[in-house]
């Protein structure tokens, strides 16, 4: 330690002309719009204020240069000064056998602390600056720069930790930007997600956890003997398995055992390169051996964890699946629902971008939740403290969890371990939990767009689009091959009929989708699906329309149907075609995809019945920055608070159309929207013969269109 502080000090030089630039007045001006931010946004005396990042006094810190050497030496010198005690610091040690209790007041500061003190006591592993300090992480440069300017001008402003009490004995937990101690304070971004609970009356607590992988055998065998809802059904088999349990790996044919194992899956990040993979030339080889030197990080990595936890096979994609066999690549990737439904357990290398980075990642200031005895003046009691974004984090925020494929590796498998840099974590059907938190996290706190479910319980699916349209690929014609896993172990569920990311019981609320951020430049590159579906945008989608807020339907479907690519009905599709009987169709104009608003034609006024319309193009290709043919306003239900529809391009063929977009028309009178149909329809009159595939007189529905 001391010729580490000795170095650092000789390398500081080098930083102190990068001393702050700004003269004292700028300073000073900065320092009151500063203040000015705490005592505008609130009078009560521990407000908590949001910061927005876009304010003009956080934007100028942009600018500043830290000194990361004398950062780094300062850091140093307090840890020298850090005292650790039960795993906690003198200071937190102390918090904790002084702990507020529940007041009037909103919340109460437990102490002060600066980013350096902060730092400091999370590399001593003191537990609790380390859980903090894994919260606020992300934004410590920002932290720093205004304590530097605050140094500059000799402003004696301190950070403080606060509690605040949510509902019942739940508190939340948060780390403020430097400010007077009674005046309303800003606090660190993501603010309020650190929580803390009562679990249970008990003598003095402190978890101190085995190893990681200790600890996924514990939570391993509580899963397999404790947890009903964890079981699963028998599946169909992977053709191939890696079998692990002697020192040299091999590749076995799964039909030629005795029985089906119980193996372990892998989930990774493939990367630009996958050095060893079955190909029909490699097959005999690695029937034989598969040495492990010759295979990556990542991939020996799994082959351990699988060996600790007593399983003798693993499945992993790139040597179990011959790569360059197109038949036996659509044969075992239509087996996804199986292969990983029916495994023991998936290993997933969340934090490794490819193949070389490895599982085991943890990135050793992080802490991610402890048990600890807290002590008031009239109580004790052990709280259980964690963050409440930490799921989320830890299943989509990765850079697996970018990667397609691993979504419904994630969603299928039964129970996974997560090996992320923040540390080893459990998921299966019953727990949430981790090296941390064996015991598990509170499952009502832990905040997740798509949850895992027991067999037969199906999912939202627009929620299943939303996260999912989120997701990258490489290949853009697996999209649909990456999902078909999940699509089939939905319409085990559901008994519906699947249409390319489409369900046709509920087609009709789910083409009312668009692109979710409308900034972002989007295309449609090749042909992968029809244009009615989402699967082709290179874009996060939303809907419009939630599930059961239906109140009216100006459409109805006549047929649905897709061209398969291949054997598997939820894998990738050639195109499709979509007839529908409507109550007409609405002609306008484009005006450019850069203005996102439909002009119409001056011989059909409808802004006197539809004033408020919102258009969303589909995609904003070059080759449509300049279309001027006619579009069509085609509604298809109408919501609670909205109209919504497609925007449709005719093709050369008559009554045949293709989607370009979605439209939505909110703020009208409900009761009034037969009348402004009506009106739109005899604005139409009979020219909807010209551009309708066919007629139905006496129909409800008379128009017929086909979108293909």
């Amino acid at each position: 330690m001391e010729s580490d502080v000795a170095r650092l000090e000789d390398l500081q030089g080098f930083n102190e002309q990068q001393e702050h630039e700004l003269s004292f007045d700028d300073l000073e001006k900065w320092y009151q719009d500063y203040i000015d931010i705490h005592l505008n946004n609130g009078t009560y005396e521990y407000i908590c204020v949001h910061v927005d990042p876009q304010d003009p006094v956080f934007k100028a810190l942009m600018s500043d240069k830290l000194d990361d050497i004398g950062t780094e030496l300062r850091i140093q010198r307090a840890m020298d000064k850090v005292g650790i005690e039960q795993a906690c610091c003198h200071e937190c040690e102390h918090s904790f056998t002084e702990w507020p209790e529940k007041r009037e007041e909103t919340v109460v500061a437990i102490r002060p602390c600066s980013s350096i003190e902060l730092e400091a006591a999370a590399r001593k592993k003191c537990m609790f600056c380390a859980f903090i300090f894994s919260r606020v992480r992300d934004q410590i440069n920002i932290f720093r720069k205004i304590e530097r300017r605050l140094e500059l001008l000799n402003k004696d402003l301190s950070a403080f930790i606060y509690l605040g009490y949510s509902t019942g004995r739940r508190q939340e937990i948060w780390l403020t930007y430097p400010a007077f101690k009674d005046s309303p304070h800003l606090y660190v971004p993501p603010g309020p997600s650190a929580l803390s609970e009562v679990v249970f009356p008990s003598d003095y607590y402190h978890h101190k956890p085995g190893t990681s992988l200790d600890t996924a055998n514990q939570l391993l065998d509580e899963c397999i003997i404790r947890h009903e809802r964890c079981s699963h059904t028998n599946l169909a088999a992977p053709s191939r398995l890696l079998y692990v349990a002697e020192e040299i790996p091999r590749l076995v044919i799964v039909n030629t055992l005795p029985n089906i194992p119980k193996y372990a899956t892998l989930s990774y990040c493939w990367g630009v390169m996958q050095t060893v993979r079955l190909t029909r030339n490699s097959l005999a080889s690695l029937l034989v051996e598969i040495p492990l030197t010759t295979l990556p990080k990542t991939l020996t990595d799994a082959i351990s964890i699988a060996k600790s936890l007593h399983l003798a096979y693993i499945w992993i994609d790139a040597l179990c699946i011959i790569q360059d066999e197109r038949k036996d690549w659509e044969i075992e990737s239509a087996k996804m629902r199986s292969i990983y439904g029916g495994s023991h357990i998936n290993i997933a290398a969340s934090s490794s971008t490819d193949v070389t980075g490895g599982c085991f990642r943890t990135e050793s200031w992080y802490h991610g939740g402890f048990l600890a005895r807290v002590t008031t003046k009239h109580y004790c009691e052990v709280r259980k403290f964690y963050h409440a974004d930490l799921r989320s984090e830890i299943t989509t925020g990765t850079p697996l969890a970018n990667r397609a494929w691993a979504f419904q590796e994630r969603l299928l498998a039964p129970r996974t371990l997560y090996f992320t840099k923040r540390g080893m974590f459990w998921e299966c059907l019953t727990k949430f939990a981790s090296e941390y938190l064996p015991d598990g996290y509170p499952r009502d706190q832990l905040r997740l767009a798509i949850p895992m479910l027991p067999e037969l319980e199906q999912w939202n699916w627009n929620h299943v689009v939303e996260e999912y349209s989120k997701t990258g690929i490489t290949q853009v014609t697996d999209r649909l091959p990456a999902l078909a896993g999940v699509a089939r172990r939905q319409q085990e569920s559901t008994g519906g009929i699947y249409l390319a990311g489409m369900w046709k019981d509920r087609l009709l609320e789910q083409l009312n989708w668009r692109a979710q951020d409308m900034a972002k430049p989007r295309y449609r590159g090749k042909w992968i699906a029809s244009s009615w579906t989402w699967v082709g945008l290179n874009a996060p989608v939303t809907n419009s329309v939630r599930p059961g807020k239906v109140r009216a339907v100006y459409a109805e479907i006549m047929n649905a149907r897709t061209s398969l690519a291949g054997p598997d009905p939820y894998s990738a599709v050639t195109g499709g075609r979509l007839k529908l009987r409507c109550l007409g169709l609405i002609r306008g104009r484009h005006r450019t995809s850069k203005d996102a608003v439909f002009s119409w034609h001056d011989n059909l006024v409808v802004s006197s019945w539809l004033p408020h319309i919102s258009v969303f193009l589909d995609y904003t290709n070059e080759d449509f920055e300049n279309f001027e043919e006619d579009l069509y306003v085609l509604p298809l239900v109408y919501t609670s608070y909205a109209l919504c529809g497609l925007i449709l391009c005719a093709s050369p063929s008559k009554g045949v159309f293709y989607r370009v977009g979605h439209f939505r028309a909110e703020e009208f009178d409900y009761e009034d929207r037969f009348e402004m149909f009506e009106r739109a329809m005899r604005d139409i009159g009979t020219s909807a013969s010209s551009f309708c595939y066919e007629i139905n007189e006496g129909s409800v529905f008379p128009y017929v269109v086909v979108i293909e």
